[in-house]
């Protein structure tokens, strides 16, 4: 009995880390002629943004973009900084219901122009403190 508690305990304690999990997603693209591998690594919450892998996404209540190719982008003591994992600060977030903007304008790093998003899409509060950059 205490193995079977031991076990559900356990799992209990995972299923915040389930929404973090990330779907490899490949696909061969032939374009002029040439076909091409491409490999883009959706994150678990996509499905309930409608978001498919390819854009760019800015959570404006934590002042943090996910990028495909370089995951999570936030700010982090006074510089961006890059993660394949949510920042602590968003780890107990509800990825599936947190707002997020998608961001169609892909020439440059979401990062260069957080002034313009934060305008755009103002945060809204939350329960966590988030790193602000300035």
């Amino acid at each position: 009995m205490k193995f079977k508690l031991l076990i559900g305990g356990f799992m209990l304690a995972c299923l915040p880390f389930l929404g973090s999990a990330q779907e490899t997603v490949t696909k061969t693209v032939t374009k002029n002629g040439k076909t091409k591998t491409k490999t883009r690594t959706t994150p678990s919450w996509g499905t309930a943004h409608h978001y498919n892998g390819d854009k760019y996404v800015y959570f404006p209540d934590y002042y943090t973009y996910y990028e495909p190719d370089r995951g999570y982008v936030y700010w982090n003591n006074g510089t961006w900084t890059t993660s394949s994992t949510v920042p602590s600060y968003m780890s107990k977030v509800d990825m599936n219901s947190a707002r997020v903007q998608i961001i169609d304008d892909m020439t440059v790093r979401p990062e260069t122009r957080y002034k313009t998003y934060m305008e755009t899409y103002p945060a809204q509060k939350v329960e966590v403190t988030v790193p602000m950059p300035r």
